[in-house]
């Protein structure tokens, strides 16, 4: 059985995600621009506050603030939408990315510094940088130095570490410290024993009857897009890349994955339209569309 994830709006997290079979799905610079660029899309579309990043080439940290309770939102569509143009570019097929994206609720500021610390430092200690600021792919040249955008909050990571001699004395020290979790049954915790006492309370507010339906559409019921694609890929023995929207069989195609997407991702239309296939459509003529397309499906894909 999944559980949900231990998150609530405001909530703070350490998370990564890491290529499948360890594969370096960031190998190149061009990979690692377009994953930095579907990052800044995707926090400014789901309201989720980015403080820290690092790109290496078989895996990413993130340090996040999720200010809209929509964390696994955000990450099925980073992750799903990377998935796709990795596969059409390197031509492979299955899956992109290890297991879903792992996460650990950040407990308070001096856990939070831990995080932040232990994120910038991954190139250092992995040999690829003499120091955290000269590497390129992370966030760490960004703070101190009049970065300002509204998906980057180095105004917070400027808040905790005050000065730019601190920031950078503390990356300066790449001492072995282990980020220091907690299992909890609703997931990892970065902090101390009584961090979950804190925390439960405002994660319970998601069960109330009011938050069911994005609950269900976040972390309950609906399968990640991109293994969605996968199955009507294998379905249909063709990649999405290669459907022929001029034609009427490629038109049909497109509703019944338009149908697949919404009814087994709990894609949106704005969401759905970000899919090379749709670039061509509105958000607003989807609705007409999947209407004709579940009319032809039929009872096949009702709910």
């Amino acid at each position: 059985m999944r559980f949900p994830r231990l998150t609530y709006p405001g909530a703070f997290h350490h998370a990564t995600s890491r290529g499948i079979n360890g594969e370096s799905i960031f190998a190149n610079e061009g990979d690692k621009s377009t994953f930095l660029e579907l990052l800044r899309k995707k926090a400014r579309v789901n309201g989720v506050r980015i403080i820290a990043y690092c790109v290496m080439d078989n895996h990413y940290h993130l340090i996040l603030e999720n200010m809209s309770g929509r964390l696994s939102q955000f990450f099925k569509q980073l992750n799903g939408q990377y998935g796709l143009l990795y596969r059409k570019k390197s031509g492979s097929k299955g899956y992109v990315f290890q297991d879903r994206f792992h996460s650990s609720l950040i407990q308070d500021d001096s856990y939070l510094i831990l995080a932040i610390r232990y994120v910038l430092q991954n190139p250092v200690k992995a040999g690829l940088a003499r120091a955290a600021i000269s590497y390129p792919w992370s966030s760490a040249r960004l703070y101190f130095d009049g970065f300002k955008q509204d998906w980057l909050a180095t105004d917070i990571v400027e808040g905790l570490f005050r000065t730019r001699k601190k920031f950078l004395e503390t990356l300066g020290d790449v001492s072995d410290v282990a980020l220091p979790l907690i299992k909890t049954r609703l997931g990892p915790v970065i902090g101390q024993e009584d961090a979950i006492e804190d925390a439960l309370p405002k994660f319970e507010r998601r069960k109330t009857e009011a938050d069911a339906k994005r609950m269900r559409s976040e972390d309950h019921f609906f399968e990640p897009e991109a293994k969605v694609i996968q199955e009507f890929e294998r379905k249909h023995t063709i990649k999405i890349d290669r459907i022929d929207c001029d034609t009427y069989s490629g038109k049909r195609l497109r509703g019944e994955l338009l149908v697949w997407l919404h009814d087994f991702a709990g894609s949106t239309y704005a969401q759905i339209v970000e899919i090379p296939l749709f670039y061509d459509l509105k958000p607003q003529s989807l609705g007409h569309l999947y209407k004709n397309a579940k009319r032809r499906a039929g009872e096949e894909y009702k709910n």
